[in-house]
């Protein structure tokens, strides 16, 4: 038996082209069928920041300064960690930056953090204490719990 081994090229190359060609074809409708099938994005969860800490009430404290507003200092709390003796509170003084405060510890002169309660501080100058409560933020009902692997399927 004997064989031709006298091949087609030009044949063979364009069977080889259109393969190809069908390969490349079969690609771009798999990944355009991914994108364009491809479930929508849910929605981002509302911020969980407040847009404002609202008005705090400083007016306890600044009766300790004396009666014009120049000497009255502004204390607001913003994060609170009520652990009995070993709390700490983050506070801004007079608008700067928010720093930690531990209890006991001075804030400003003659000015201490006595406690740190669940809803707010307690500051202390000169033997008179007042309660600085911490801005409530908006209830967010966007948020909802995952249900644990034991709980039955509703």
């Amino acid at each position: 038996m004997v064989r031709n081994w006298n091949l087609d090229w030009e044949a063979s190359a364009r069977r080889a082209v259109q393969g190809l060609g069908m390969v490349a074809a079969a690609a771009g409708i798999g990944v355009w069928a991914a994108i364009l099938l491809a479930p929508a994005p849910r929605p981002a969860p509302p911020a969980l920041v407040a847009e404002g800490t609202g008005g705090t009430d400083v007016s306890p404290v600044a009766g300790w300064f004396g009666g014009g507003p120049a000497s009255r200092i502004k204390i607001v709390p913003s994060g609170l960690i009520a652990a009995g003796q070993y709390g700490s509170a983050i506070l801004a003084v007079d608008g700067g930056r928010p720093q930690a405060y531990g209890v006991g510890q001075p804030i400003a002169h003659d000015l201490t953090l006595v406690s740190v309660l669940p809803t707010g501080v307690v500051v202390s100058q000169g033997g008179q204490e007042t309660e600085l409560l911490l801005p409530t933020l908006p209830r967010l009902d966007a948020i909802m719990p995952v249900p644990s692997a034991s709980a039955p399927a509703r």
